[in-house]
C-alpha cells in the first residue's frame, strides 16, 4: 500500500498503571499493510496489519498485529486492529479507494 506520511506518537496508560510511549509511523510501508482477498460471491476478506511499537524502562519492542474482516463488495468502514482504528473504502473486489488512520 502506498501510504501518505501519517505518523504520531502518543502516551498510553496501560492496565499495569505505568506509562509507555506508543508509536505508529504509517509513512513507513513496512509498519502497516492493507489488502483485499477476493472470495467467491459478493463478499471478500479485508486484511489489515499494523506494527505497534512500545517502549518503557526496559527498552523498545515492536510486534505486528494482523486481523481479517469479512466485507461486502464496495464496502467502507472503520476497523480496529490492536489499538489502531483504520478506515478503509473498497471498490469492486480488491481495489482500495481510500485508507487512513482514524485518530
Amino acid at each position: 500500500m502506498n501510504a501518505a506520511t501519517v505518523g504520531f506518537a502518543q502516551t498510553q496508560c496501560l492496565d499495569c498503571g505505568e506509562w509507555y510511549e506508543y508509536e505508529l509511523d504509517f509513512g513507513d510501508a513496512s509498519v502497516w499493510d492493507v489488502w483485499v482477498e477476493q472470495l467467491n460471491g459478493n463478499q471478500n476478506r479485508l486484511w489489515i496489519t499494523v506494527a505497534e511499537t512500545f517502549s518503557d524502562a526496559n527498552g523498545e519492542f515492536t510486534f505486528p498485529i494482523e486481523k481479517s474482516f469479512m466485507i461486502a463488495n464496495n464496502a467502507a468502514g472503520t476497523y480496529t486492529v490492536g489499538r489502531t482504528k483504520v478506515y478503509v473504502d473498497t471498490k469492486g473486489n480488491t481495489q482500495i479507494r481510500a485508507c487512513y488512520i482514524v485518530p
